[in-house]
């Protein structure tokens, strides 16, 4: 059986959001936590409106939400003018966020998403 390389793999399984997929130190539990995070698709998920969302749901503004999480303020002109968290970062940044809404919002937020629940096995 032919092994595939991690470039086939990304493109014949669509898995480019696996970040440890192929190297020597994956193991099963880190394949578990990686795709988990990627089936929550949690980059897509953080536009700027979103964003926007839990800053007022915090009472905080833009700048002090992106000091809370460790982004840049430069990037946060950038985060609005694209609608998207911009690199490098972006996947910690979105978790984060994820984790926030999550804890701040849960039960008036219907689209918040627990981002632990299901990792190994259990619920948060």
């Amino acid at each position: 059986m032919a092994v595939l390389t991690r470039r086939q793999k990304i493109s014949k399984f669509g898995l480019n959001s696996l970040p440890n997929l192929g190297e020597e130190s994956q193991t099963p539990a880190s394949l578990i936590i990686d795709t988990h995070y990627a089936q929550l698709r949690l980059l897509d998920r953080w536009t700027w409106e979103r964003y926007c969302r839990l800053c007022e749901y915090l009472r905080m503004t833009a700048y002090e939400m992106a000091s809370l999480v460790m982004l840049p303020h430069a990037n946060v002109r950038v985060f609005r003018a694209h609608g998207r968290i911009p690199n490098p970062g972006a996947p910690h940044i979105a978790l984060l966020l994820t984790m926030i809404e999550y804890n701040m919002c849960k039960g008036i937020a219907i689209d918040a998403v627990d981002p632990f629940d299901g990792v190994m096995g259990g619920k948060s």
